[in-house]
């Protein structure tokens, strides 16, 4: 059990930090180029950039193959409370609540050892099965 914690912390700080340094990436480009432009393309800009933090960070499940970066690089999925795959639409209303709550989703892992979409969704990263999988279909 405390094994999986410790996964699920791994594959959550390696989720942030690819997203983080995404947003930085933007950043710097925003700050080297666009500050040269004028202000409705910086407007633009900016919008573009939150709509693809937001759509980045929001549907990270589903961008790798139904599990973000972190969780297939630690072997872990999405499953229900129940240990039964989840379908499409509760990883996108997971990732919306993620979306607004990621700062508080550390700290809930740490010592409640799941996030607060968890709690919301009634899901739990577990260990990745491919029985669990063929149970969805």
């Amino acid at each position: 059990m405390r094994q999986l914690k410790i996964k699920k912390i791994l594959a959550w700080l390696v989720d942030f930090f690819v997203h983080f340094y995404g947003v930085l990436l933007f950043f710097t480009i925003f700050d080297t180029i666009v500050l040269k432009l004028s202000i409705s393309i910086q407007i633009i800009f900016v919008i573009i950039l939150f709509i693809t933090i937001y759509l980045s960070y929001s549907k990270k499940d589903i961008l790798f193959g139904g599990r973000s970066l972190g969780k297939r690089i630690f072997s872990l999925a999405i499953y229900s409370e129940l240990g039964v795959a989840v379908d499409y639409d509760v990883k996108k209303k997971r990732g919306t609540i993620e979306m607004f709550t990621f700062p508080l989703d550390f700290w809930f892992l740490l010592f409640l050892g799941r996030q607060v979409a968890d709690y919301v969704c009634k899901t739990n990263v577990m260990d990745y099965k491919e029985d669990r999988e063929l149970l969805k279909q």
